[in-house]
C-alpha cells in the first residue's frame, strides 16, 4: 500500500473525531459557535470520574493502533505527539460550542487509551514475533 494511503483511516477518524466534537447536538443549529470557555479545574474528584469516560478510552487506543499504521510501526513518539495534539484541539473546540464544553481532565482518559494502545500493541508485537 502507498505511503498516502496509509494516512486515510487516522485521517477520516481524527475528522470525524474534529466533528463531533463541535456538533451541538441540536438539530436546528447543528454547529454553533460561542465565546471561549474551558474548565480548567484539575480537582481530584473530576479527574477520578473523568478516568471512566470510555468513549474517550476507546477512541484513543483505536487512535493510537491507527497512528501506529500510517507513521510507522516504531514511530511512537510521533503517534503520542499526534494524539494529544489531537485530545487538545478537541478539547479547545468544544470550548466555543455552548451545548459542549471543553475540559482539561478530559485529557486524562486520553492518555490513558494511549497507554492502552501502546501497552496492547507492544503484546501483539511479543506475541506474533
Amino acid at each position: 500500500m502507498s505511503a498516502t494511503k496509509k494516512y486515510i483511516p487516522l485521517t477520516l477518524v481524527s475528522l470525524i473525531s474534529v466533528l463531533y466534537a463541535i456538533y451541538t447536538k441540536d438539530r436546528e443549529v447543528p454547529f454553533m459557535f460561542t465565546d471561549f470557555q474551558l474548565n480548567t479545574s484539575i480537582q481530584l474528584d473530576y479527574l477520578y470520574n473523568s478516568l471512566f469516560k470510555i468513549k474517550h478510552i476507546v477512541h484513543y487506543i483505536i487512535t493510537y493502533w491507527l497512528g501506529l499504521y500510517a507513521f510507522g510501526k516504531n514511530e511512537h513518539k510521533k503517534v503520542i505527539l499526534y494524539c494529544l495534539i489531537l485530545g487538545l484541539l478537541i478539547e479547545t473546540l468544544q470550548a466555543f460550542v455552548p451545548t459542549r464544553g471543553g475540559a482539561l481532565t478530559d485529557i486524562a482518559p486520553n492518555i490513558l487509551g494511549m497507554l492502552i494502545g501502546y501497552a496492547s500493541f507492544t503484546v501483539y508485537q511479543l506475541i506474533t514475533n
